[in-house]
């Protein structure tokens, strides 16, 4: 009977906690760019336009000022450029096929320092919920109870125990984003790197701390390549 209750109680834990994370990353590099010879990369403004349930001006900034606040935390090398507006031409191929190559960015021209320059696009940045019927769930708690010396003096003890409870219907929170960055030769204009990253969290709203640890993968990555 003991061994059934167990039983019982992990099934139930299985069924009723979801995944926490579900994250998809494509990325695709140039093998023959040679990243170690980076020594200054310009950052550009975060494209928020395809982005459709952005729900006004005021987070499309909250969102780029924390991009590029990122960036000079993550990259000792990074140099931002704050007034560069979004490109209006069409976004580079998807990572599947190699990007051919394009004009440099008269923007990008008017900076020689800059080694390569990287345009990135928050293309989803949402929440929504997830039905979780009635269920049992497993707790454990601490109980005191008396228990007597050899001698018959009363002591207290303290001792964990697991007991059912009861959760009614609910909705849980689920928050995705998707962000795609693409690093450009400023003398070419190829793209040499590339990364498109999806992550959803569940039971969480955190929406703001999913996008700035997958910026945050992002330049840690760029990073480690430049020095190897």
């Amino acid at each position: 009977m003991k061994g059934s209750w167990l039983l019982a109680a992990l099934m139930t834990i299985v069924v009723s906690v979801p995944l926490a994370v579900h994250a998809e990353k494509d990325d695709w590099s140039d093998s023959s760019y040679a990243f170690p010879k980076i020594k200054t990369v310009l950052v550009y403004n975060l494209d928020t336009s395809e982005a459709a349930s952005i729900k006004n001006d005021i987070v499309a900034k909250t969102l780029q000022d924390a991009y590029l606040t990122r960036a000079k935390k993550n990259g000792s090398s990074v140099r931002t450029a704050l007034q560069i507006a979004p490109p209006a031409s069409p976004p580079p191929a998807s990572p599947a096929v190699v990007p051919a190559a394009s004009p440099v960015s008269p923007a990008a021209s008017a900076v020689p320092a800059a080694d390569v320059y990287i345009k990135a696009r928050l293309m989803q940045y949402s929440q929504d919920s997830s039905f979780v019927a009635a269920h049992t769930e497993w707790r454990s708690q601490w109980i005191d109870r008396v228990v007597y010396d050899r001698d018959g003096r009363p002591y207290t003890v303290s001792q964990e125990i697991t007991v059912p409870e009861y959760v009614p219907d609910t909705y849980i929170p689920n928050t995705t984003v998707t962000l795609r960055f693409d690093v450009y030769d400023t003398k070419t204009g190829s793209v040499v790197f590339s990364r498109e990253e999806t992550r959803t969290r569940y039971s969480s709203d955190d929406t703001m701390g999913v996008y700035k640890r997958i910026v945050d993968a992002f330049f840690k990555t760029l990073k480690e390549k430049m020095t190897l």
